[in-house]
């Protein structure tokens, strides 16, 4: 499959599917953070200011990666 092929696979996957993927090819992990990231910071934004919500944003994905 070809590069394009790929993204648009990928893009077509379940949010299930792609963590499922990311046990064996971890960069499937970056389509979960690019889907839910800017609602994720939005919600810690509103709730507790924008500095603290960059730091929250990295655990939280870094824990789900994990």
């Amino acid at each position: 499959m070809s590069a394009s092929t790929d993204a648009a696979v990928a893009a077509g996957s379940s949010d299930a599917q792609l963590i499922e993927r990311s046990a064996t090819c971890p960069e499937e992990f970056a389509l979960i953070f690019d889907r839910h990231a800017a609602s994720v910071h939005g919600y810690l934004r509103r709730r507790i200011g924008i500095p603290a919500a960059d730091d929250l944003l990295a655990q939280t994905f870094l824990i789900a990666f994990e």
